[in-house]
């Protein structure tokens, strides 16, 4: 289903004048592994290379992804470990405070779940918002980050599906929208293509 909410939100982008690059996270070839820190170099894989020439000429970043055992799955955390390097995402000055390199572009994040609102928000207190949103894509100068939670995924009927993604398709449209008055792209980034429906039911952490 999440592959099916991507793919409903690049078509209605497109249709909307935008040019989208997506990359799938599953399909990337990188080690997720940032070995030495930031203490020794570690050479980026092509594949990372062309994701940060895309978000580089991006208008507006879009991360789809499930929640996973509270945060996002292992290989997006190390997409964003492995790309979202010192001196090209951001820089931290003798003042301590961080100088944020990818100012001027927006992002999205759609975030799917099996569990319900009150969970996600009362027993793990909104985690991948406070990890994803406010810890890495406004930490390096994503704004505005909009969010678009998608609560009890695993148990929603066939109708509450299908309204899901006709939002999704509207918010194509907008985000396409905003993201052409500035005359760049608009990049995905997405995790869901490997979930399947099985694997969505994981166990609530």
């Amino acid at each position: 289903y999440g592959e099916a909410l991507l793919s409903r939100y690049v078509a209605a982008a497109e249709s909307a004048g935008a040019t989208v690059h997506v990359h799938r996270v599953s399909q990337m070839q990188f080690d997720p592994v940032l070995h030495h820190g930031y203490a020794k170099i570690q050479p980026l894989e092509p594949d990372l290379r062309t994701l940060q020439r895309d978000i580089e000429r991006a208008a507006h970043v879009a991360v789809f992804t499930p929640l996973w055992w509270g945060g996002v799955p292992a290989g997006l955390k190390g997409l964003f470990d492995r790309a979202f390097l010192p001196q090209w995402a951001f820089r931290v000055p003798d003042s301590g405070l961080p100088i944020r390199l990818l100012k001027g572009r927006s992002a999205r994040m759609v975030l799917t779940m099996d569990s319900p609102r009150w969970w996600y928000w009362g027993m793990y207190r909104g985690s991948a918002h406070g990890a994803l949103v406010q810890a890495t894509l406004k930490f390096v100068g994503l704004k505005p980050v909009k969010i678009t939670p998608l609560y009890g995924v695993g148990h929603a009927t066939a109708t509450q599906r299908q309204r899901w993604l006709a939002k999704l398709e509207a918010i194509g449209k907008q985000d396409a929208t905003r993201a052409r008055a500035t005359g760049r792209r608009l990049q995905a980034t997405d995790e869901t293509d490997k979930m399947t429906p099985a694997a969505l039911k994981a166990p609530r952490t």
